[in-house]
């Protein structure tokens, strides 16, 4: 890769050999979300007059909601594109499908790899979800797979302990290419460029994290996106996500989080 930081030249390739990983893995497994959010009422912000921008109301007050689901990594026809899916288990404290009727259906929905169902189930939960939804942010590992890591460019940035593993953070910013994450704004599909830092396990440049930014200005009006997600190995090696956090600011106030948890991870088979 032209202009590469040489103490980054071994390191690259294993991360593209990580997310390719994950692309031949993550379709193997289902595992419960846990999905938390908040997003800020109408009566906690304002526009300022004439110019546009957000400002508070006093102390921000949220709306709740918390779903849970079964979650699972897919293809539709014959794309090789993977998205995520989600069979609905709850909302609040509202019952979807018995967890064991869920399972089952999800399951066959998976193996059979019927379309049809497949869409049924993923129209679902978008509808529940509060606006500005962030989705596909599980599969962020694969903006770096073989066939778009040069659209990045890396700088090695520092090196720290997460828990008991030493890792090394290394700086990136896409430069080019298709844009990587999909975020519902009121209804609205926004795709977005990546600026972030990941976090790279040592030895064997093993991702652990991954952050995103991306910013917009929309008359006057600045919008950032800001995400996290970590990864861990199952006991087969498979890398999978434990928990993805997202976050949207509006002139600096935080307006609506995300708050994903992955836990039970098992072979769908």
């Amino acid at each position: 890769m032209t202009g590469l930081d040489t103490r980054l030249e071994g390191t690259i390739p294993h991360l593209s050999a990580a997310a390719e990983r994950f692309s031949q893995t993550a379709q193997q497994y289902i595992c419960h979300e846990t999905l938390r959010q908040r997003v800020i009422r109408p009566r906690s912000i304002r526009k300022v007059k004439n110019e546009g921008t957000m400002v508070l109301n006093g102390v921000p007050e949220y709306n709740q909601r918390e779903i849970n689901s079964y979650y699972a990594f897919t293809t539709f026809g014959k794309s090789p594109q993977i998205h995520e899916i989600r069979q609905l288990l709850t909302v609040d404290k509202d019952v979807v499908l018995k967890d064991f009727e869920a399972r089952r259906w999800f399951r066959n929905a998976l193996l059979t790899r019927d379309d049809n169902l497949k869409g049924k189930i993923a129209g679902q939960f978008e509808p529940e979800a509060l606006n500005g939804v962030a989705i596909d942010l599980g599969q962020m590992i694969l903006s770096f797979a073989e066939d778009g890591i040069a659209h990045f460019a890396f700088t090695f940035d520092r090196e720290e302990t997460i828990g008991s593993f030493r890792a090394m953070v290394i700086r990136y910013m896409q430069k080019s290419g298709p844009e990587a994450v999909h975020i519902n704004d009121r209804g609205k599909k926004l795709n977005s460029q990546l600026s972030g830092w990941l976090w790279l396990r040592q030895p064997g440049d093993v991702p652990m994290r991954i952050t995103m930014i991306s910013s917009r200005t929309e008359k006057s009006h600045d919008i950032r996106d800001e995400a996290e997600v970590d990864y861990a190995e199952n006991p087969d090696g498979a890398l999978l996500p434990s928990s993805v956090l997202h976050r949207r600011f509006e002139d600096d106030i935080l307006v609506a989080e995300d708050d994903f948890r992955y836990t039970g991870w098992e072979s769908l088979k």
